[in-house]
């Protein structure tokens, strides 16, 4: 996922700026191979009817059998070597520019604001020989406005889609420009960090950027220094040695009653959002619902979880992308092939010609941690698998953390064994020889553990493992080789394990 969102930010940047006629890009048809081959973006004159003007971004989530066509900005060519767009005498093949690409025409410009209130209305404006319409919405704030080009349209959702002037600012119409409406304060016309007589040791005043009022703020266990315009040690400010600044801290109360979609967690309340935008599950309110700032939203790919008060797991798994596969081979170092989930290497290197599966493993000394994310407040599910090779002695894979009790736990060498918390706070404990791939699945209510493909213990277990706010540590106090680690949120049979420990055979939910 993170190198499809790189892609598309390289393409904004590289990309032809398109008039809002243009014709978008092109979907065109590409070679899986050469995708990984020129890491996602193809040169567009080695295809058929292709020249040196365009590159081709592949479309990871169509397997990279299709990509998008896409223009350099005029007067650039692609450029293989780099990969970006260039200059075309930097090229040291021929490609001119002008025999595959043409100067954009230009913008309008607006000729007369005057013009445009007549026609959209007062509280519409533009600035004379730019580009774009400007609307103050006052129903919204004084400081809120919206922007389109002068040939665009607006936003369609003005909820989520307009801008707000700095703190103590206006959106002017007539002006056309955010301006300040008050004048000044005394106090700030100074310094922007100031005491009054009324305040103790504890606490100043910051203003404005405009000036035209200010914030009053707290020092939490120190005190306020005009001299150096900072909060201070006590003992350096006379007549505040004495001053006790750090105020009792009391919990807030929950409410005794609350809604089906709603937690509280500190006297804190958190609302999941019916109205969610993106209607993935991923946005929840913090405090007061009336107050649009309060809206919060998940990572990309999590839910809000009312059960935990806390975002949670992924919110779905497509039909090919319910595994994670880390293979560390070429082009997938630090994430995983099928989703590109991103894993943190740290100090662990990469081993050619050790791997399980394939040419590549993780090489740790003994001090070397990778970090997995994904797994960070995840659960591992109501059914899960979860695979991975070792070759070395110690504890290969933990969520705990700062004086925080793992969930999950796994240690390998001369024996194997697994340890799990479950949500009920169930502990969970597995053990069997040594061997090279070690799995761990849940089906139903139980959860086994397998060496080499071979059954080796099992137990009883309802529910999901519990989860904390620590990622999946993996190779800390461990010394040897890691690779082919695959997760699945579903669980393996007794074939499958078998299959996935002697051939490397990962198989997904619709081909189960």
């Amino acid at each position: 996922m993170l190198l499809a969102i790189f892609l598309g930010l390289l393409v904004v940047v590289l990309g032809q700026d398109l008039h809002p006629d243009d014709t978008p890009a092109q979907r065109v048809s590409v070679d899986p191979d050469d995708c990984l081959a020129f890491d996602g973006l193809l040169p567009d004159e080695d295809r058929p009817g292709g020249d040196c003007c365009h590159f081709i971004q592949c479309d990871s989530s169509m397997a990279n059998k299709t990509g998008f066509r896409f223009a350099c900005l005029y007067p650039l060519v692609w450029n293989r070597e780099i990969p970006a767009c260039d200059q075309d005498f930097n090229l040291a093949g021929a490609c001119i520019h002008s025999t595959c690409s043409m100067s954009p025409p230009p913008r309008v410009g607006c000729e007369s604001d005057a013009e445009i209130k007549a026609t959209y209305g007062a509280d519409h404006c533009c600035i004379e020989r730019e580009d774009g319409v400007y609307q103050a919405l006052p129903d919204i704030s004084p400081a809120a406005y919206r922007f389109r080009y002068l040939d665009g349209e607006w936003p369609e959702d003005d909820a989520f889609n307009f801008l707000n002037c700095s703190k103590g600012d206006v959106f002017s119409s007539e002006d056309c420009c955010c301006e300040t409406e008050l004048a000044p304060v005394p106090e700030c016309e100074s310094d922007l960090y100031f005491q009054s007589p009324d305040d103790d040791c504890c606490s100043y005043h910051q203003c404005f950027p405009n000036k035209t009022g200010f914030w009053d703020v707290q020092c939490m266990g120190s005190v306020w220094n005009q001299a150096i315009l900072n909060c201070d040690d006590p003992s350096l400010v006379p007549g505040c040695e004495d001053a006790e600044c750090m105020e009792e801290l009391v919990e807030r109360e929950c409410p005794l009653t609350l809604g089906s979609t709603q937690c509280c967690i500190g006297g804190v309340v958190y609302s999941l959002d019916t109205d969610d935008p993106f209607e993935d599950g991923s946005s929840f309110w913090v405090g007061d619902m009336e107050n649009f700032e309060n809206l919060a939203f998940c990572p990309v790919g999590q839910v809000f979880d009312v059960e935990c008060c806390c975002c949670l797991g992924m919110a779905v798994f497509a039909p090919e992308c319910d595994c994670i596969d880390f293979s560390f081979e070429e082009h997938f170092f630090e994430m995983d092939q099928l989703q590109n989930t991103s894993i943190q290497l740290g100090d662990a290197t990469i081993e050619e010609g050790a791997g399980s599966c394939g040419a590549n493993a993780l090489a740790f000394d003994g001090d070397d941690v990778a970090i997995l994310d994904f797994f960070a407040r995840k659960s591992l599910g109501e059914e899960f698998t979860f695979s991975f090779a070792a070759t070395g002695d110690g504890t290969i894979l933990t969520n705990g953390g700062d004086g925080v009790a793992a969930t999950f736990e796994v240690s390998v060498g001369g024996s194997t064994s697994v340890s799990i918390t479950m949500y009920d706070g169930t502990g969970i404990s597995l053990s069997g020889g040594g061997g090279e791939f070690v799995t761990i699945t849940k089906v139903g209510d139980v959860i086994s553990l397998y060496i080499d493909g071979s059954l080796s213990d099992s137990t009883e277990a309802k529910g999901s493992p519990d989860t904390t706010d620590y990622p999946l540590y993996i190779g800390d106090g461990y010394e040897g080789l890691f690779d082919a680690l695959v997760f699945c949120s579903f669980g393996y049979d007794e074939a499958q394990v078998n299959a996935l420990a002697n051939g490397c055979n990962v198989v997904f939910q619709n081909d189960a």
